[in-house]
């Protein structure tokens, strides 16, 4: 796979997971009965949007900036795991392990943005 290809496939895979974010909190906020769940979705939801305009607008240009931040959604999705298994929640915690191996899988893959330029470059 060329260096082009990979940046793409991670920028992929964080537009996805940004996305997924974004409709998991949605429906935490839409159909969870309780505050705190609730607060968790609209939590998500921003999480998502903020990891989703990173990716598209960050990512796009190939600005370095973008790169680093999105290990913040790495590192919030690891910490939310953790709260997940701490609090007794294996099979939520689970699924924030899931993500977060997604994330960390695409934030590597797109490790060059920073010095090649837009993940849309041909390779």
């Amino acid at each position: 796979m060329t260096k082009g290809g990979r940046i793409r496939w991670g920028w992929g895979i964080l537009v996805t997971l940004g996305t997924l974010l974004v409709l998991n909190g949605l429906g935490l906020y839409l159909f969870e009965q309780t505050g705190e769940g609730q607060t968790v979705g609209i939590l998500l939801t921003s999480f998502g949007a903020l990891a989703l305009a990173v990716a598209i607008a960050g990512f796009r240009e190939g600005h370095g900036w973008a790169w680093a931040s999105m290990w913040v959604v790495v590192a919030g999705l690891a910490a939310l795991t953790l709260h997940m298994f701490s609090g007794g929640a294996a099979n939520i915690g689970a699924f924030y392990a899931v993500l977060t191996l997604v994330a960390l899988v695409g934030q590597l893959l797109t490790r060059g943005t920073r010095t090649t330029g837009a993940p849309t470059s041909g390779g």
